[in-house]
């Protein structure tokens, strides 16, 4: 019972920001041209802020994991749009770490104004974009060609450090944040756009209580092992084959530097998939896979001593759990992360996935593990 109630109430930290997620966002307005008096911020000018894998090509900037984006500080600023090549995603526009705009990709139009009324051109703004959807969806990356601002904006570079925490999170359709934001099993919407929004989804909710940057490679149906539904224990391309991709859809080009983000710990959370439907993979196999990735993850980094925790839950549990259990036992500085049979009704999403009430009783119960091994 002592358990419960301190879930309960470190939960309750996690839980009050939950209504600005459900608030109803303006959506950016498409617009087929430009002016030529805008103002044209370079994606790969030094002032624009990048967040999680991004790949820089012939002054272009291409993203499309869960949570990728940037973010830009100005002042003498009336209004801002931007030139984003992309299909059947969703990202989210901030302003001053308000949510205020939703921007819906089409093949039809690439530019996006992206605040509803003028901004004061005498304070200064930091605005933030953020992916909430995942890479799968879109027949190709999002690929951002410029930013534009109204005559006379001045850019500026970004007045704070970058948080020194930083986290990586390593997954499925859970840490994409699938279908969190609805409130029922059962969804009419498409739970991989309309209803996912990962900024919701567990590992940003705990690395904006530990103030950490964080990284996310996820992919929804994709196993350890074994991805959901394959008719083979072993699947071609489980998640582990992602992990050194920087944009998750690519595999030839833009393999990703390791050396641009080094991060304190990596959180796992494999296994749903391979054990979700038969035939499961063989245990040994699992397990065996399991340390695999954990030594390519800590390789990845030349940190053979690098955190790592591994979750499982909340969608499935035994055996698969008592495997990662028995991993984390035998692996040094690995972390065992229990979330299994948490989920109460009202934190259950698309297909039993957990709602944003769901993935903050999931960061609650992680969050006390991580600190406690990091020092924070």
């Amino acid at each position: 019972k002592m358990k419960v109630v301190v879930v309960l109430v470190i939960a309750a930290l996690f839980v009050g920001a939950f209504a600005q997620s459900t608030s109803p966002l303006w959506p950016a307005t498409c617009t087929k041209t430009l002016s030529e008096n805008n103002l044209r911020l370079s994606p790969v000018d030094p002032r624009v802020r990048y967040y999680g894998r991004v790949a820089v090509n012939a002054g272009e900037t291409t993203f499309d994991w869960n949570g990728t984006g940037f973010q830009v500080r100005l002042t003498n600023v009336t209004q801002a749009w931007i030139s984003l090549v992309d299909k059947n995603s969703e990202y989210t526009v901030f302003l001053d770490g308000q949510a205020v705009s939703l921007i819906v990709t089409n093949t039809s139009c690439h530019f996006f104004k992206l605040f509803e009324h003028p901004l004061n051109p005498k304070l200064t703004y930091v605005f933030r974009i953020a992916r909430r959807t995942e890479a799968q969806n879109s027949p190709y990356p999002g690929r951002l060609d410029g930013i534009f601002f109204s005559l006379g904006a001045v850019i500026q570079a970004p007045a704070e450090p970058l948080p020194t925490r930083r986290l990586e999170f390593f997954g499925d359709s859970i840490t994409c944040g699938y279908g969190n934001l609805a409130n029922s099993s059962s969804c009419t919407l498409n739970p991989q756009i309309q209803l996912e929004d990962n900024w919701w989804s567990w590992g940003p909710i705990i690395s904006r209580h530990f103030d950490a940057l964080y990284h996310i490679e996820s992919w929804s149906g994709k196993g350890l092992v074994r991805n959901y539904a394959d008719p083979n224990k072993i699947s071609v391309d489980p998640m582990p084959v992602y992990w050194n991709r920087t944009i998750a859809t690519v595999s030839d080009a833009f393999l990703y530097n390791f050396t641009n983000y080094i991060p304190d710990a990596v959180i796992v959370n494999l296994g749903t998939n391979d054990f979700s439907t038969q035939p499961t993979p063989d245990p040994s196999v699992f397990m065996s896979a399991y340390v695999s990735l954990i030594q390519t993850i800590r390789g990845s980094y030349h940190n053979s001593d690098l955190p790592i925790f591994a979750a499982c839950g909340p969608m499935i549990s035994d055996p698969c759990c008592s495997y990662v259990r028995s991993v984390a036992g035998s692996v040094p500085n690995v972390h065992f992360v229990n979330l299994q049979n948490i989920l109460l009704s009202n934190e259950i999403g698309c297909g039993g996935h957990p709602n944003v009430l769901g993935h903050q009783k999931m960061a609650a119960i992680a969050a006390p593990i991580i600190a406690k091994v990091l020092h924070w």
